[in-house]
């Protein structure tokens, strides 16, 4: 019980931060921000969270970007309540309302001792009865990253049976739409192309739903890693300009093969 009043006063402490920020006497940047205008730093924010917990750092790092995550939160809903909406309390009250309806196996008279299985299909049928859209894909949000949205478009296809039966159809479809991309690549149609290039990164999403890989974050990783390997790469373009030199495709290629090495 200390805990968890001591926990409320903290929250209260930030409330009243961002409340003195957005007042009269706070600070002009933060009073002139709208939902729009934070919708950046919101994404930015998150994905700092995720590149701390995909670099395993579960420490401090991870606890000051979990913090400017809140803050964002925290900030929507103070400019929500000033135009009188709703508050951070009614955000926290609606997670929580629903974190238990979605849960009966936890805090209500369902049965218990479930599978994984029948617990997944227990909160979609809670989650689908909560929509108030009629339609499959009304309710997956156009702003997503494109490959979120993708991978989550498949999944909802899947579970009205509209999915490859095994990782290897998925795989045929990604192989069927590359050659597409070929043969539009050289009719030299830049439209067409470009659909096509999409319908494989589609493809390619849903490669990745079937091995339960997130497509974003898969490609998160490879950007990061590019960034690292290029770095040795770039290091040695600096020492050969130094020595009034420059380096030609193939010697970039051996700088970067060595970096990838180093990384075995």
């Amino acid at each position: 019980m200390i805990l968890f009043c001591l926990s409320i006063r903290l929250m209260q402490r930030l409330i009243n931060i961002v409340e003195q920020l957005r007042g009269p006497q706070g600070c002009p940047w933060d009073k002139q921000q709208t939902h729009q205008s934070l919708l950046p730093y919101l994404l930015e924010e998150t994905y700092e969270v995720i590149e701390e917990i995909e670099d395993g750092q579960t420490g401090a790092p991870l606890l000051g970007e979990l913090g400017d995550l809140l803050l964002q939160i925290v900030l929507h809903a103070q400019i929500s309540a000033e135009s009188g909406g709703f508050d951070i309390q009614d955000v926290i009250n609606k997670v929580s309302d629903k974190m238990v309806r979605r849960h009966p196996h936890v805090f209500g008279e369902a049965q218990k001792g479930q599978s994984q299985e029948e617990l997944t299909a227990q909160w979609d049928a809670i989650k689908a009865s909560e929509k108030k859209t009629a339609k499959l894909f009304d309710d997956i949000p156009k702003s997503k990253p494109a490959l979120v949205r993708a991978a989550k478009i498949g999944e909802r296809a899947a579970k009205l049976g509209f999915d490859w039966p095994n990782p290897q159809g998925a795989l045929d479809k990604v192989e069927e739409e590359l050659a597409e991309v070929k043969a539009e690549i050289e009719s030299g149609n830049k439209a067409a192309l470009e659909g096509e290039i999409g319908d494989l990164l589609a493809s390619i999403a849903s490669l990745a739903r079937h091995f339960k890989i997130s497509p974003e974050l898969a490609l998160q990783k490879s950007n990061r890693k590019f960034i690292k390997r290029f770095q040795e790469v770039e290091k040695g373009i600096e020492a050969a300009a130094a020595n009034q030199e420059t380096l030609d495709l193939e010697q970039m290629e051996t700088l970067w093969q060595k970096a990838k090495e180093g990384e075995q």
